[in-house]
């Protein structure tokens, strides 16, 4: 204001810190540009070195460096003591300011005096911040790769603009870690294992980043297919994770490379076959609920697993050579020989069926039918709406077994 001008001595110059977009200031008595020195009136100096950032409760503006690469930053502020908000989350959309040297993107957010802290959130989001360990820190923040309960922890710097000059005196701070932008894809993971609930485990192999601790963090339903399959979805950001493992209260997927997914169509599927302590996985293009992620294809011309269901035959079907065959039936019939598929046995549905018998057969014969020359042990009527993709254990001998 002109009136703390002229009570400071009509001089100005500027501070090291910033006050929003702009340098702070300081005060002296200006007697001209070379003035005579009076030894009964000493032109005055200013005495007192430039005053550092510290938190007094006055609003402040906070910048944040997009290091993670999230499609858009938030922030959300609010009052530790009494819970109030600016707004609702995820908070109110972050101002861009410009991008620093590494090509990444800085926001700034202003923070009422009210308001002493604040979380930055995007496709992921930071730890609880203070207002007063950003300002002490420099105005400046970025994300790390560890993580503090549910968000990243965050380091500070000196914030002196979007690409600062060089001072070799006085150079500014920039984050101590930085790592590669990279891009946000979404990959999409269906439950044909049907298990109650799914996670997502995301990390980074070589630097041991996660976004959570193990079982990582819950993955977002989208929806069902075709198939009658929930189908959920997760992002990741191919700058900071490389690896993810799906798994829920039934199991596990094996460690999967972000990149094959991607490379894949991004839609992910289990197999039968398990690799060490997962299920294998096999990938899809994913074009939404009911579009190509039913019907899932490993390439080339091998049968579509997404509409196959297996037969796991126990100790005893497997005796004397036996040879297995699928008589479907609920829109006519027909039969389908089950062939022998890694570990175990799989069968393509055809369309419009609704039930199936899987058939034990007399490996001496090569056409399929109920003669008892042909047909030896059979399992009872089964369902298959809601088991494709799963796997039917034989336990006996006629008609024992469960979907598993």
């Amino acid at each position: 204001t002109v009136s703390e001008a002229v009570a400071g001595g009509c001089g100005i110059y500027c501070l090291d810190t910033m006050v929003g977009t702009g340098y702070d200031v300081g005060f002296y008595t200006y007697a001209g540009p070379n003035p005579p020195v009076d030894p009964t009136d000493p032109p005055v100096n200013p005495t007192d070195p430039p005053v550092q950032p510290t938190y007094s409760g006055e609003g402040t503006t906070l910048y944040f460096t997009n290091n993670k690469g999230w499609s858009s930053v938030n922030a959300y502020v609010w009052n530790g003591n009494t819970n109030a908000e600016v707004a609702a989350w995820p908070g109110s959309a972050a101002t861009p300011v410009g991008q620093n040297d590494f090509g990444e993107n800085i926001y700034s957010v202003y923070i009422p005096a009210e308001y002493d802290m604040v979380i930055f959130n995007g496709n992921g989001q930071t730890r609880d911040i203070t207002v007063s360990e950003a300002v002490a820190g420099g105005c400046g923040i970025y994300c790390l790769d560890t993580m503090a309960g549910t968000g990243y922890d965050v380091g500070f710097y000196t914030y002196v603009g979007p690409t600062p000059p060089v001072d070799p005196t006085n150079p500014p701070v920039q984050p101590t870690e930085h790592h590669d932008v990279g891009e946000d894809v979404t990959l999409y993971f269906s439950n044909n294992k049907g298990w109650s609930n799914v996670n997502a485990y995301v990390w980074n192999s070589s630097t041991g980043a996660k976004n959570a601790e193990w079982p990582g963090l819950s993955a977002t339903l989208v929806g069902k297919n075709s198939l009658g399959e929930d189908v959920y979805s997760v992002s990741v950001n191919t700058g900071t994770y490389d690896m993810v493992i799906f798994n829920g209260s039934g199991g596990q997927t094996a460690d999967i490379s972000v990149a094959d997914a991607v490379s894949g169509g991004c839609g992910i599927y289990c197999l039968n076959t398990t690799s060490g302590s997962g299920f294998e996985v096999a990938f899809y293009e994913y074009t939404g609920l009911g579009g190509g992620d039913t019907e899932p294809t490993q390439g080339g011309d091998t049968p579509q697993p997404g509409n196959k269901i297996y037969l796991n035959p126990g100790s005893n079907w497997p005796q004397d050579g036996a040879r297995y065959a699928a008589y479907f039936f609920g829109n006519g019939e027909t039969w389908v020989d089950v062939k022998k598929e890694g570990d175990t046995y799989s069968v393509t549905v055809p369309d419009g069926y609704t039930n199936v018998i899987f058939c034990r057969m007399n490996p001496a014969t090569t056409e399929n039918n109920w003669q008892n020359n042909t047909k030896w042990n059979q399992t009872a009527d089964l369902t298959i709406s809601g088991n494709i993709g799963k796997t039917y254990h034989i336990t006996g001998w006629d008609k024992s077994g469960y979907w598993g």
